[in-house]
């Protein structure tokens, strides 16, 4: 949820009953603009991801949020831990969000955010991000597209050769990601692909545009109709 930045935001927590004393630290920081199209709109959304890995000795449940601050427009995005999207890479935990936006889908304000962390103590811990200037938002002829033949296969349209398409389950959980070039995709063929064909109920397709430093994403599309 974006806000406008209020002094109150920076007031430190009194310390609760039965929570720990050790600060969260805020180890490593992934953010990304991303380019967003639904099919079958003209309109393109953008929005920043950002994936926070952190410690607590106090236990991982002890973060309760983080707050991505840009105060030189005086705005702030508050996600709470129970609303995390959790994902692990290379045997480490991440945790954040993919709805940093502002409220009408437009450019997201350029330069330095704030990154900051909370435990149930009301100790902190923040480090800093950099949002690329990015002065136009992409043409939508620019998206990749997914277009089905059947449940279990589709043609992947798009003007990079790679492209990664994500898969999620009914209650939008990722079920696996898979790099893939432009042509015809036979979802079993996939690295568990006879599971996720079996689970998958949506489907992305995405590619990094190095130009202008920000992810170009389709979808969701959904699985064909008369799949079960």
């Amino acid at each position: 949820m974006m806000k406008r930045l209020v002094p109150a935001l920076f007031i430190t927590a009194a310390l609760c009953s039965g929570c720990g004393n050790n600060p969260p630290e805020l180890k490593q920081i992934y953010n990304q603009i991303n380019f967003i199209n639904t099919p079958g709109s003209d309109t393109v959304l953008a929005e920043m991801v950002v994936y926070i890995n952190t410690d607590d000795e106090d236990g991982s449940d002890d973060i309760i949020s983080m707050n991505v601050i840009h105060e030189k427009s005086e705005l702030y995005w508050t996600a709470d831990s129970d609303s995390w999207i959790e994902r692990d890479s290379r045997g480490m935990k991440w945790s954040g969000s993919h709805h940093i936006s502002m409220p009408d889908g437009g450019l997201l304000p350029a330069g330095e955010y704030r990154v900051l962390i909370t435990d149930k103590a009301g100790e902190r811990d923040e480090d800093t991000i950099f949002v690329p200037l990015i002065k136009n938002v992409p043409d939508v002829r620019s998206f990749p597209e997914i277009m089905f033949a059947d449940e279990g296969t589709f043609e992947l349209k798009s003007p990079e050769s790679g492209n990664t398409i994500s898969f999620y389950d009914p209650a939008g959980r990722l079920l696996g990601a898979y790099r893939a070039t432009a042509g015809l995709v036979n979802i079993e063929s996939l690295r568990d692909g006879t599971s996720v064909l079996k689970k998958y109920r949506t489907v992305t397709a995405a590619y990094y545009n190095n130009r202008i430093g920000a992810g170009i994403v389709s979808g969701p599309y959904a699985r064909p109709e008369n799949s079960k």
